[in-house]
């Protein structure tokens, strides 16, 4: 440009002011090296008369436009992603601009948001309402993996963990305005827990997004993620398109060991109560963060502080699996609150962070008793999250370096998206891990989608400025409809692969319940299927009394091999006792322990060993104590052998009941009469009770 002036009439002083922008800095830069006639004694008093009056009249107009713009952004909502075009492309570590307090909404926008909450209710209710109708009453369903047995944890147990003290506390109240129905608590947690879990993504992600369609887009594929894109859930449409097995088959033989063993077969979001619950308080606190980094003045920060303080409390007290990882985001957070000279909240945030902490480390200490599940390992993880970790990372490092490392919400969108190969690959730096498939199951695709979010949201600037209003929403709502459509497939399946479980343990707690009325109140009950024992507790509103039941392996544990001598634990004596009854021989034995021995999993090896020898996930397929175990069921079979030989009594407790849904009922069993004194039924399955006799 040259140094004339612009013309007068050639344009509005809006249109022209970049111009006269570059004019006054060259003249000023003129001014600096003594090129301007007249000024060699550098001075603003020595500078021409026309350019004093350029430079007051852009000071004037500059601020008439800044009070314009807080003005407009009290009513018109800015997006937190647009930055003004007249910033430098390499702007100061903090430059952002301002926040969203709210979004008007037109009638659109609240019926679609009003749909999508009533959808995810629906979605929590679908399944326990369908079993209801299939198998009369109003009967929960069991969704997930391990439902039953932490929500007896803090009822039956004896015992607690400060990552389920929060979700003992909800269920506890749920249970208190129920009347002390396990079944009905449960079906509230669904239906109250999954929209709850969307709408605090929603409250995370709403500061990068302007539009509700979008915010609403983005919570719902943060919600699914975990389901659309770790190919470990045979409940997931993409299962049918890829599956984890083929994901492994990648990487060769080291495939076993380096992709984590994440196998699921339920949407996501029905595992109740946690990883529920640790969802709401966790995404609450991102979504504190997240301000905290966008916010470009201290009293936009206030009004989050309270929310954020009642999120971390919530946060301790809730699923580790989710909770530590935001932990480590916080630390993270704070360390770039610094950086951008918000000492105040980075403080806050630190302490709070640092109080979690060391709150999680003495209750580890309490309730592990200095056993961890530490193991030594340098070998890395391979998973979807970690590869996308690395493109969506290595993006925005490209971007950071592009704009001079000064942007904010990049650093913040680079811990999001690179807390995954973090979380994964901290071993090849420490030689110490702990196995990574819950958090490949249940955290690591949520954030990674966070942080591809912000990463697009820094780039869609001018997408976001301008353009009518509804104009582009189209691709958004088919996305919506995508998703959810996605979601419903999945709710189906999921059914499906539970429904034979739910209606089996249905039918026994009926049987049982019918029963009772003869039974004395110490009554001991032996299950066919033993695994189902947890379920029918439940069912039975948190009544135990079974003589082989997993969830006191959960109260008791079994110590690992390498922390004392082998031996058979109480545990194994009442596993003897159920294949005595069943007149298992010493050489059925051998051959049930010797096959989950091969497979490196299994149930019934849980009652003789600590679950992270012999199961294979808990370690990652790294530290599975296969010799060992191996050498110790020759004496496991020999022991048997000697306690079946011995006389009837052998068990002290007075086994009153035996609960089948075998057609041939007592007929291969010691120790019960042929008649069943009661039986349930649940839809087309029937369970019957057969009364103990007197010989064993």
């Amino acid at each position: 440009m040259s140094g004339k002036p612009p013309v007068a009439g050639e344009g509005s002083f809006a249109e022209t002011l970049p111009d006269r922008f570059q004019f006054a800095a060259e003249q000023w830069r003129r001014v600096e090296r003594h090129d301007i006639p007249g000024a060699g004694g550098v001075g603003l008093h020595r500078l021409p008369s026309s350019l004093h009056a350029i430079l007051a009249d852009l000071h004037r107009r500059r601020a008439e436009r800044q009070a314009q713009a807080n003005k407009a952004t009290s009513s018109t909502p800015v997006p937190s992603t647009v930055t003004p075009a007249s910033h430098s492309a390499r702007q100061p570590f903090g430059a952002w601009v301002s926040l969203p307090e709210k979004i008007d909404m037109d009638r659109t926008d609240r019926a679609l948001l009003l749909a999508t909450v009533l959808f995810f209710v629906a979605l929590g209710a679908a399944h326990h309402v369908y079993f209801s109708i299939d198998t009369g009453g109003l009967n929960f369903f069991k969704n997930a993996y391990d439902e039953d047995t932490y929500a007896l944890f803090p009822n039956n147990l004896n015992t607690w963990r400060i990552d389920r003290y929060f979700s003992a506390v909800i269920f506890d109240l749920f249970k208190a305005v129920f009347g002390s129905n396990f079944g009905y608590a449960l079906i509230a947690a669904d239906i109250v827990l999954i929209p709850a879990c969307f709408l605090a993504i929603l409250y995370a992600v709403s500061p990068l997004l302007k539009s509700m369609p979008g915010r609403v887009a983005a919570a719902v594929l943060i919600l699914l993620s975990q389901d659309l894109f770790s190919l470990g859930n045979i409940a997931s449409l993409t299962h049918d398109v890829v599956k984890l097995s083929d994901f492994r088959l990648l990487f060769g033989a080291w495939g076993e060991t380096m992709v984590p063993p994440i196998d699921t077969a339920y949407l996501n979001f029905f595992k109740s109560l946690e990883p529920q619950l640790a969802y709401v308080s966790a995404w609450i606190v991102v979504g504190c963060l997240v301000r905290f980094v966008l916010a470009p003045q201290s009293q936009r920060l206030r009004s989050s502080v309270p929310l954020l303080l009642a999120a971390q409390i919530a946060l301790t007290g809730s699923y580790s699996v989710v909770g530590y990882p935001v932990l480590l985001l916080e630390f993270y957070v704070a360390t770039i609150l610094v950086f951008m000279g918000r000492c105040k909240i980075a403080g806050l945030v630190f302490a709070l962070c640092l109080m979690s902490i060391a709150v999680a480390v003495w209750a580890a200490s309490q309730t592990l008793a200095g056993n961890t599940a530490l193991f030594a390992s340098r070998l890395p993880m391979i998973s979807t999250a970690v590869l996308g970790g690395l493109v969506v990372t290595g993006a925005m490092l490209v971007r950071l370096f592009s704009k001079g490392f000064s942007q904010p919400p990049l650093w913040l969108g680079l811990g999001l998206a690179g807390l995954p190969v973090a979380l994964m690959n901290q071993q090849v730096l420490t030689g110490l891990m702990v196995s990574t498939k819950d958090w490949e199951r249940y955290i690591n695709h949520p954030f990674l989608a966070f942080g591809a979010i912000l990463f697009w949201a820094t780039i869609r600037k001018k997408a976001a400025e301008h353009g009518r209003p509804g104009q582009g929403r189209w691709p958004v709502y088919a996305a919506i409809v995508f998703f959810a459509a996605f979601a419903i497939y999945g709710t189906k399946r999921t059914y499906g692969l539970w429904e034979n479980i739910n209606l089996h343990g249905l039918a026994i707690a009926r049987a049982i319940d019918n029963a009772e009325a003869e039974l004395p109140a110490d009554a001991v009950f032996v299950l066919d299927s033993v695994g189902l024992a947890p379920q029918v507790a439940l069912r039975r509103g948190g009544k135990t009394g079974f003589l082989v039941d997993y969830t006191d392996v959960f109260r008791d544990r079994i110590p690992s091999i390498e922390e004392k001598p082998f031996s058979i634990t109480r545990h194994g004596y009442a596993l003897f006792e159920y294949w005595r009854l069943r007149g298992m021989s010493a050489d059925g034995v051998s051959e049930i322990l010797m096959s989950e021995h091969a497979a490196r999993g299994g149930f019934f090896s849980g009652f003789f060993f600590n679950i992270c020898d012999y199961w294979h996930p808990c370690t990652d397929s790294r530290a599975v104590k296969s010799e060992a175990i191996g050498q110790k069921i020759p004496d496991i079979v020999e022991a048997y052998r000697a306690y079946a030989d011995k006389a009837p009594d052998a068990d002290s407790r007075a086994i009153s009941l035996l609960i089948t849904i075998d057609s041939t009922g007592s007929r291969d069993w010691r120790g019960f009469f042929d008649h069943p004194v009661a039986q349930g039924s649940a839809s087309s399955v029937v369970a019957r009770a057969y009364p103990a006799s007197k010989a064993k």
